[in-house]
């Protein structure tokens, strides 16, 4: 058994020291092939130069004027090179990476680059001026024609318009006051278009309203009525209209109408059947779901007009 041990133990120096002995025969592959690509490079005798657009390229970048070619050379070399990227935000990246490539060629006291990459850091910040300068003329330009757009439609207004004397404009107030409430409730269906905004079955979350509905059910529908047909009727004319209905048995029928006009007026969803049924099931949830409807959407229809005499007056002698 001991024997076995040192067996293996052995076995696996022997492997550790060859794979040792591997190591820097592989680094010694690696150098020669190294050394072969400088020895190709040294005896390549071929010229080499630039295309055409290459070219124009460096030969407007090291320009010492003309700042705006350079800047529409520069976008569209950039904008080929990054093209998910702003031009500003390319010129930043190329300007960091100038800043390395700067930083390396300093390490190694290389002169002539440095002058070459500290040519292009300037042209780069020129550009970025630049074309900061022209984007703040055009935010000028776009503002002065909003200006001039706004300007030239209140002077169209004020043409069109000539200013009214006080009494126009005291009728104007008076009859613009004394809109219609249909149309007011038109205009608030039509903002409103959609269901219901409580559930039939929902009545139990405001107790108060279901108990006054379910003991004095003509207020409720007094009020509901009102908003549906936006004709003012008093809770003695809804107590009436349900006793009459009553009479021959059409009582549901009755307030079946009212809802349907009311979802009409409110332009909300739903069919004559559902009507029928909704009041059929449980008249009381019904009308406690129309009047908070008409609480929430604030389709309260026109309130009667209180008239009321002038106060006394006495004339002294």
């Amino acid at each position: 058994m001991g024997w076995n041990i040192v067996y293996q133990f052995r076995k696996a120096q022997d492997e550790i020291d060859r794979f040792l002995k591997i190591i820097p025969l592989i680094t010694l592959v690696d150098n020669a092939r190294v050394r072969e690509r400088l020895e190709y490079i040294d005896r390549d005798q071929f010229e080499y130069t630039l295309d055409e657009e290459d070219r124009h390229v460096q030969d407007v970048i090291l320009k010492q004027e003309s700042t705006r070619e350079a800047a529409s050379v520069l976008k569209k070399t950039l904008s080929c090179s990054y093209p998910n990227l702003r031009f500003c935000d390319a010129l930043k990246t190329e300007n960091e990476k100038l800043q390395l490539e700067l930083q390396r060629s300093q390490e190694h006291y290389d002169v002539a680059q440095c002058e070459v990459i500290q040519r292009l850091i300037g042209v780069t910040q020129t550009v970025a001026e630049v074309d900061g300068g022209s984007e703040k003329e055009l935010s000028k330009k776009a503002s002065k024609k909003a200006d001039r757009s706004v300007s030239h439609k209140t002077e169209y207004s004020y043409e069109e318009d000539p200013p009214v004397k006080s009494t126009s404009r005291a009728a104007s107030r008076s009859t613009s006051s004394v809109t219609s409430g249909h149309e007011m409730l038109s205009r608030r269906a039509s903002l409103h278009h959609e269901e219901w905004h409580t559930d039939l079955l929902a009545c139990c979350s405001e107790p108060s309203l279901c108990l006054k509905t379910f003991f004095f059910p003509c207020g409720t529908l007094a009020k509901i009525a009102t908003a549906a047909t936006n004709r003012h009727i008093s809770s003695a004319e809804a107590c009436n209209e349900l006793m009459a209905y009553s009479l021959i048995l059409s009582c549901c029928c009755y307030t079946c109408c009212v809802r349907r006009k009311l979802r009409k007026t409110l332009n909300i969803t739903g069919g004559f059947i559902d009507d029928f049924l909704s009041h059929l099931m449980c008249c009381c949830c019904a009308l406690v779901q129309e009047l908070r409807e008409v609480e929430i959407r604030g389709a309260y229809g026109t309130e009667k007009t209180k008239i009321s005499p002038p106060s006394s007056q006495f004339m002294e002698h």
